[in-house]
């Protein structure tokens, strides 16, 4: 099944790439701890799943769709006024720490599925801060009956990802927050920021760090940033390059394509990864 709503950066492409690899590890459990738009784990219906995101009212969203609330579209009107409004709501709530309820989730489904270009996007002060976008008609919900059945037996967190315990699962995704093209060892660059919580260079090296010392197999992606890549490497994974297209871009056909970095760990010895998953690209590092 595909997901409840349009995520920045989604990984459906990577779907039917690593189909060899899944099949292979038949996992019981699946861990993703930047869940998003949990593309990997819905189009393989996983049976057992631990997603966790920083972003709370997607975890809201996600877990009052896991007891079947679907938003009614007749509850909405679309027009500038009507979203800015639904949007100050919203932030109120946030503000007031009611972002928990079925009303909050279908107003968070509301704004990520009518705001510009589909982003997904907070402030520091952790608020929705996203325009509204150019629509002429209040969107349908879509999957949210095969998304209760589905993740019946899932597992949704909010908090940091190295707060999770992931003693159960036995195949690791995670699709950390991009990483800029510029890399700095200490501080760093910051790109992208879709929790309102600043994703710094050092947490990528903490994430890098964080992951190679899972015992199970671990599939890792962020963007092509070379400097980031040989971090992963030198903690031991197979590091390559692909093509993936962009879910957002400047004039908004998403059809443009750019490297990304896919990292693999934990799959034996002396795999020859480029034969299991498609469209990868040997990266000199």
């Amino acid at each position: 099944m595909k997901s409840i709503i349009k995520y920045p950066g989604g990984k459906l492409w990577l779907v039917p790439r690593v189909e060899r690899l899944i099949k292979e590890v038949s996992p019981e459990c699946v861990a993703e701890p930047f869940c998003g738009g949990l593309s990997l784990s819905l189009n393989y219906e996983f049976k057992r799943v631990i997603a966790n995101d920083v972003i709370s009212p997607l975890i809201n969203l996600y877990r009052h769709a896991q007891l079947g609330g679907i938003p009614n579209r007749d509850d909405w009107v679309f027009t500038y006024d009507d979203y800015m409004n639904v949007r100050s709501e919203f932030r109120q709530l946030c503000m007031d720490g009611k972002c928990n309820s079925q009303y909050s989730a279908d107003m968070f489904w509301y704004l990520v599925s009518h705001g510009f270009n589909g982003l997904v996007r907070f402030n520091k002060k952790g608020l929705w801060n996203v325009p509204p976008g150019d629509y002429d008609k209040i969107a349908t919900p879509q999957n949210f009956s095969e998304f209760a059945r589905v993740t019946k037996d899932w597992e949704f967190h909010n908090k940091s990802y190295d707060k999770l315990d992931l003693s159960k699962a036995n195949l690791i995704f995670a699709d950390p927050p991009y990483a800029g093209k510029k890399f700095n060892k200490h501080e760093g660059h910051v790109f992208s920021n879709y929790s309102g919580n600043a994703f710094k260079d050092v947490h990528q090296r903490e994430t890098a760090e964080w992951l190679s010392g899972f015992d199970v197999p671990v599939i890792a992606t962020n963007s092509a940033n070379r400097d980031l890549a040989k971090i992963y490497k030198a903690l031991g994974f197979h590091v390559y390059r692909t093509m993936a297209p962009r879910s957002i871009s400047r004039n908004g056909n998403g059809r443009t394509k750019v490297p990304e970095m896919i990292a693999f760990k934990g799959f034996g010895l002396n795999r020859k990864y480029s034969m299991l998953v498609d469209g990868l690209e040997y990266w000199s590092l």
